[in-house]
This record gives C-alpha cells, sequence and structure tokens, in this order.
C-alpha cells in the first residue's frame, strides 16, 4: 500500500472522496433494505435507522435522490442494504465504479444492540462509502494508527472542508471518543456532499 507522506499525515484530517464519485445520469438511486431470511434481513431497529439514513441524503439540497423500498429483490436495486453475520457491531462498503454507486452496505448483526441512532450512524457511514467518500482518518485510522494508504481508489480532498483532526465527521473510520455516533452530520460532511453532488 501507499505509504501517506510526512505532509499528508501532518494536514490531519479533512474529507475526501474516491476518484470515483457517481455520475450525473446514476443519481437517483434505489435502495433496498433487505428484509428476507437467513439472517441477512434488517430489523426493526435496522429498518428505522435506513429511513432515517435515507432522509438524511435526501435533505441534503443535492443532485442524489434516494428511493427507499423494502424487501427482498435486490437484483433491481442500485444500493442494498443488509445484515452480514461476520461483522459483529461494524459495517462493510465499497467504492463506486463505472458511475454507479457501490451496490452492497453491509452492517454487523450486534449494530442494532446499540440502539436506532447508532445503527444509522453505521448504515449512513456505509452508504457514505457507496457514493464515493473515504474515511476522514484515511492516513492514521483513529482507532488503531493504521494507515489506509490511498490505493487505486484514491483520496482527494474535497475543497471547503477542514484542515486537522475533525472527529466528529460520520466518515471518522471507527468509533471515536468524542464522535457523536448518531448518524447526525457535521457542517464539514454537508459541505463535503454538497460539493460532490
Amino acid at each position: 500500500a501507499d505509504q501517506p507522506s510526512l505532509e499528508s499525515l501532518d494536514n490531519g484530517m479533512k474529507q475526501y472522496r474516491t476518484r470515483n464519485i457517481v455520475s450525473s445520469n446514476n443519481r437517483t438511486i434505489n435502495v433496498l433494505g433487505y428484509t428476507g431470511g437467513g439472517g441477512n434481513g434488517l430489523s426493526n431497529t435496522g429498518r428505522q435507522a435506513l429511513q432515517r439514513a435515507v432522509n438524511t441524503y435526501n435533505n441534503l439540497n443535492t443532485s442524489l435522490n434516494m428511493r427507499l423500498t423494502f424487501g427482498t429483490n435486490y437484483q433491481a436495486a442500485d444500493l442494498v442494504v443488509y445484515v452480514r453475520s461476520d461483522l459483529g457491531a461494524g459495517g462493510l462498503a465499497g467504492f463506486p465504479s463505472g458511475g454507479r454507486p457501490y451496490k452492497w452496505a453491509r452492517i454487523g448483526p450486534n449494530v442494532r444492540n446499540r440502539g436506532v441512532a447508532y445503527t444509522q450512524h453505521v448504515i449512513t457511514h456505509e452508504m457514505g462509502h457507496c457514493i464515493g467518500l473515504r474515511h476522514t482518518d484515511w492516513q492514521r485510522r483513529v482507532c488503531d494508527g493504521r494507515p489506509e494508504g490511498q490505493g487505486a481508489d484514491g483520496a482527494i480532498h474535497i475543497p471547503g472542508t477542514p484542515t486537522g483532526v475533525d472527529i466528529t465527521s460520520f466518515m471518522i473510520s471507527c468509533p471515536a471518543q468524542g464522535n457523536p455516533q448518531n448518524g447526525t452530520l457535521n457542517r464539514n460532511d454537508v459541505t463535503a456532499l454538497q460539493y460532490l453532488y
């Protein structure tokens, strides 16, 4: 993996995006909250949290329009939120490619045990990756100090977002002291999303 330069480490944690974002002709995103069996379906807590996450994105006054349905027809969806058993209390997603959002936002089965607000935080965060946002602390993760490196996806600073540690961003890599973890976006998160979309 690429080693971050001292200069970039010194620059702290701003908002970053990947090289790929969702293209203008794909900005109506059909989001499916998966409700099927096999341990992959969202709980009532997960469904409430996903509704709030989608509302958060749709209330931003951007060109993104997320249309939420619940069910099992994941083939027809652009972005599917579901439970994956090996993720514990975390989440996992990928970055856009070909101008389309990454399709799979996965949350762990234990996320719901921490309530609707925390579940909303994890879902909003994973959906953030699906539309092209990097961790704000990609150079040095707050929980373990590990650098993620730019990799093939890139880590491009978004103009108008700060230098220095932005611990309250919803795109911080892991639960951190001082981060509300309630699914809300801070001012810089909003700036970043409105700049991109």
